[in-house]
């Protein structure tokens, strides 16, 4: 089922370049989409130097190509370089009917027994040409590689690097071209183009993208496009998903909205109604301290002690991290004090400011309880008779 899909998908690219080298020639055709067809829009052909060193034959491939897509604005980014029979090894044998998988297998097999080639020194692809046939092609990593090198050098990215299987035929009508099984509309400026065999081959390269059946790519898998029809199909059954759990939700989503609807109101009701009772508690509580204040004055004052005078006094002998928090006046004329300190020195200056203070207080203090509370402060209730 996958087989008879496109190849790639290409991000709605539109345009691709076919090159084809042989014998000091590079030919090339480039194919771009227009008005939802795949047109002709370039095919000439650009005569190399003849150089030994095949490092710098693929320069001089690639700087050409460089300044050709420049000067005739065609892609750089879209290339699929054709190599003939003599670059690879090659040959096409007749397999029983099978499976794709099962086949892909076979072909490995093959290949791995006869490629002259040493273990793991080189790449391999398959063609399956229908009828049982199937082209079978391996090169040398390292021609692979100084091939990438040289385009990329120059600023070219190539899509795929396949070969001539010598099944590459065309058929010439008026306007247009058949190849492949695929239509493709003649330019102005390609109308009178010779369509030599190589001429063929770089535009069988430059529609390998578009053909259904899958052909030869021996670029490294790195370097070949990313297969973007497995995310997309990825991200379709993501959606998918994702849609069915939201109908899922939504069908109870009204109710859930209701209920908490519901639960926001009586919680607002009960907000309400324990701030009420907050405030008439805190109302309480402050009137009780208010009397109990009242309480110590009116005990005092009938003790004969001037509350004023004493309160004067009592803020005259505090010391500073000292704070007192409660006073009481107990039988005989006992002055019960309580309060805070921020350590056990400040509460030992306290204390002594009481012993040396004989005038006001006729004995010594005695510290009834001291603890430190949850906020690092020390608690302390002290006792000292009038």
């Amino acid at each position: 089922m996958l087989e008879i899909l496109p190849k790639f998908l290409y991000n709605r690219q539109n345009q691709f370049l076919g090159i084809f080298v042989t014998r000091g020639i590079c030919f090339l055709t480039e194919l771009r989409e227009r008005d939802k067809q795949w047109k002709i829009t370039f095919a000439e052909q650009i005569h190399l130097e003849s150089r030994d060193d095949d490092e710098d034959l693929l320069e001089e491939l690639a700087g050409q190509i460089k300044m050709c897509c420049m000067k005739e604005h065609l892609t750089c980014n879209s290339l699929i370089l054709c190599m003939g029979k003599e670059e690879v090894f090659g040959y096409e044998k007749e397999f029983p009917d099978m499976p794709m998988q099962e086949l892909r297998e076979a072909a490995c097999w093959e290949m791995e027994a006869n490629v002259p080639f040493e273990a793991n020194s080189y790449l391999q692809d398959f063609h399956a040409m229908g009828q049982g046939k199937v082209f079978l092609a391996a090169v040398e990593k390292e021609h692979t590689m100084s091939v990438i090198r040289s385009f990329e050098n120059n600023g070219l990215k190539l899509l795929c690097l396949t070969v001539e299987t010598g099944r590459e035929d065309v058929d010439l009508a008026e306007g247009k071209i058949l190849a492949g099984g695929m239509e493709f509309m003649t330019e102005e400026r390609t109308a009178a183009v010779v369509w030599e065999h190589g001429q063929c081959l770089s535009l069988f390269a430059a529609a390998w993208p578009l053909f259904a059946v899958s052909g030869i790519n021996l670029l490294p898998s790195q370097f070949q496009p990313e297969k973007l029809v497995w995310k997309k199909l990825s991200i379709g059954l993501f959606l998918a998903g994702a849609l069915f759990l939201a109908a899922v939700y939504g069908m109870d989503a009204w109710k859930l909205y209701e209920l908490e609807r519901q639960q926001s109101k009586a919680a607002y009701e009960l907000s309400f109604m324990h701030n009420v009772i907050q405030e008439k508690e805190d109302s309480d509580k402050a009137e009780r301290v208010i009397q109990r204040k009242k309480d110590i004055l009116v005990d005092l004052s009938q003790k004969g002690i001037s509350w004023y005078a004493l309160m004067v006094h009592l803020g005259t002998i505090t010391v500073e991290d000292v704070w007192l928090t409660d006073l009481s006046l107990s039988e005989g004329n006992t002055l019960d004090i309580q309060g805070r300190a921020v350590d056990y020195n400040a509460l030992g200056e306290f204390l002594q400011r009481f012993e040396q203070d004989k005038e006001f207080f006729t004995e010594n203090p005695v510290l009834r309880h001291s603890s430190i509370g949850q906020d690092n402060l020390i608690k302390f209730s002290v006792q000292i008779k009038l």
